[in-house]
């Protein structure tokens, strides 16, 4: 039989293999995509802005203006001063574009990375409920998901709000099951960070409040994690 040191092993490059491979695959798809949605425009243009013009920049009114011009219907958002979601997958996207040039392809690996980094991390959310197994198989299923797949060859922000809402759901897990007070606040960071994304975000609170009230009543007593409860909220505030 394996010992436990060579399983840890066997698991550790599993997941590696599955995330890297995940990584390089979808990254040759989207060099080989020509085909650019209108929302991959946007978050590609404003990128470049904030780049050049800092958060003033954070609106589509120049793209609006070159749509409208080839009579294009378009959404009174387009016209606004302010983009109307959160910042939080544009600001991801201009650090990437930061590090590796004003290229479409810099803007596309913020939701490649988060979604590839998925995989490893709904295997340890899997292990904190269920086991190793179970773990292996979820990160294979969400591997294979064409959902996942699609979004993360996108300049699109779903990679970028579903990663902080796992993420925030793991330290959830992990903070209840360990009695570790501080995952809790952990949880409520990546919440905040999941809502200002899309304000879609704040479900994974809502979620958590509904699971403890059924299940965790005397977990409200917590201040800790009462404050983790507050803090998405706080961290809309200065949008």
């Amino acid at each position: 039989m394996p010992s436990e040191f060579s399983k840890k092993i066997l698991l550790f490059l599993m997941l590696g293999l599955l995330t890297a491979s995940a990584f390089f695959m979808r990254l040759e798809n989207f060099k080989n995509s020509e085909i650019r949605t209108i929302d991959e425009i946007v978050f590609f243009r404003m990128g470049k802005q904030v780049i050049k013009e800092g958060l003033s920049g954070y609106n589509t009114i120049p793209y609006g203006k070159d749509l409208a011009a080839k009579g294009r219907a378009l959404p009174d958002y387009f016209s606004q001063p302010l983009f109307k979601h959160p910042p939080v997958y544009t600001f991801l996207t201009v650090l990437s574009m930061r590090l590796f040039g004003p290229k479409f392809i810099s803007a596309e690996y913020a939701s490649l990375l988060l979604s590839v980094l998925m995989i490893p991390l709904i295997y340890l959310l899997s292990v904190q409920i269920y086991d190793r197994r179970v773990g292996l198989l979820s990160a294979l299923c969400l591997w294979l998901d064409p959902v996942s797949i699609i979004c993360s060859q996108k300049v699109w922000m779903d990679s970028t709000i579903a990663f902080f809402t796992l993420l925030s759901a793991l330290f959830f897990i992990y903070g209840l099951k360990h009695k570790n007070d501080w995952m809790y606040i952990l949880s409520g960071l990546s919440s905040g960070l999941a809502v200002n994304t899309k304000y879609t975000g704040i479900f994974i609170t809502l979620i958590i409040v509904l699971y403890c009230l059924l299940y965790h009543k005397k977990i409200f007593k917590n201040k800790i994690f009462l404050l983790s409860l507050a803090l998405p909220f706080a961290m809309l505030i200065p949008w």
